[in-house]
């Protein structure tokens, strides 16, 4: 196991994230970031930063909520009222990593009270501030974010893919990108022996452009089951056509039975270690996005022998890092094609498993936290 630099072990890191609904890859990201951390002996403190006097989370545990679960974490207010506190809180630590830039600036965010006071984290407060980019979309999602640029010390994406956007962003400091931290160990727990497999996963969000409406009318075709995990809007509107109660058996978001000759399950929101629980136990996972985006549903079955099936655009994009021979690509209007072919040929699986439980080391939780902290002192300059 490689061994933190000296300096990083000394002081508490802060991790400051901020209330996301259907939050997905980020909370594994820093679920297996702090994993790694407490290998290092490396203490550190999550926080929920909000507009709000108070905020549902445990310091001491998860909590399950209907579409996502809540880190382990203690509160910290930027109202008005409380904002001194806060910093003073945040100005034990001498650095500070802001998990997701910021807030969402939706009218639900926008219209509370000193909603503009989460600037005052990065501005008010003594300790070096990384920031961790999860999508592409700041200027979209997040334009407000531009206004603290002055004072992100540093800044990695969690992909490839999102580093242009990254070097888009206006913060003269440095940027890098690096992968996805991975409890390869856990991959290892769930690894179910391969000759015992049967059936599939998707486990992505259901958001529109994640694809599900293209794939739920190919489910009749598939012979082994399938089981979907995740929440989202979509659910809902696919449940509104009727798509959705044509091919799935046994929705567990209602409880109801629809049709009683599919294979299909809906397996909802289900907690993190459940879900990577079910993917070990199946023959593929296939993840339905086109943008170009690789998720945590392309790289985590990577670390369990089950085969990632990634779909032909992202697999061809030039920031695609998931070599050919650790995955499946497909084309998702043939998708159940690819899956019959996929599972009528052990020995594809079996070698491509192989593969993938080689080149996945890249992506060990404690790998790439000992990567971000050597980068931090030698190329940023920051020494914690």
């Amino acid at each position: 196991m490689p061994q933190v630099p000296n300096q990083l072990t000394k002081k508490p890191v802060a991790i400051v994230t901020w209330p996301i609904n259907d939050v997905g890859g980020i909370n594994s990201w820093c679920i297996n970031f702090c994993k790694a951390l407490a290998s290092f002996g490396v203490p550190y403190q999550v926080y929920y930063a909000t507009a709000q006097t108070r905020f549902g989370c445990d310091p001491d545990k998860p909590l399950v909520k209907a579409r996502h679960s809540l880190l382990p974490a203690i509160h910290l207010s930027y109202r008005k009222e409380l904002l001194r506190t806060t910093i003073r809180e945040l100005n034990q630590y001498s650095l500070i990593v802001m998990l997701h830039p910021s807030p969402h600036p939706t009218r639900a965010n926008a219209n509370k009270p000193d909603s503009a006071n989460w600037m005052k984290l990065y501005r008010d407060t003594t300790a070096k501030k990384l920031v961790i980019f999860h999508d592409a979309n700041w200027r979209k999602t997040n334009e407000w974010f531009a206004d603290v640029a002055d004072h992100v010390d540093a800044a990695i994406a969690a992909q490839k893919l999102f580093i242009h956007s990254l070097m888009d962003y206006p913060a003269d400091c440095p940027k890098t990108w690096e992968y996805f931290p991975l409890d390869l160990e856990k991959g290892r727990l769930f690894n179910k022996p391969l000759a015992d497999r049967t059936g599939g996963i998707v486990c992505t969000q259901w958001l529109k452009w994640k694809n599900h409406h293209k794939f739920l009318p190919q489910l009749p075709e598939i012979k082994e089951p399938i089981d979907l995990y995740g929440n989202g809007q979509e659910y809902y509107t696919l449940k509104k056509t009727g798509v959705f109660q044509k091919v799935i058996r046994y929705d567990a978001g209602t409880g109801d039975t629809h049709n009683k000759s599919s294979l299909h399950n809906f397996r909802g929101f289900e907690p993190y270690e459940s879900v990577l629980k079910s993917m070990g136990s199946k023959k593929y996972s296939i993840d339905l996005s086109t943008k170009g985006y690789t998720n945590m549903t392309h790289w985590e079955p990577l670390t369990m022998r089950t085969i990632s099936m990634v779909e032909r655009r992202v697999f061809d994009h030039p920031d695609n890092m998931i070599p050919h021979d650790c995955c499946q690509h497909y084309d998702l209007d043939n998708a159940a094609e690819a899956i019959a072919r996929l599972c009528r040929n052990p020995q594809v699986r079996t070698n491509t498993a192989i593969n993938a439980e080689k080149f996945i080391t890249i992506s060990g939780h404690e790998q790439v936290t000992y990567r971000i902290f050597k980068w931090l002192k030698h190329e940023a300059g920051i020494i914690v």
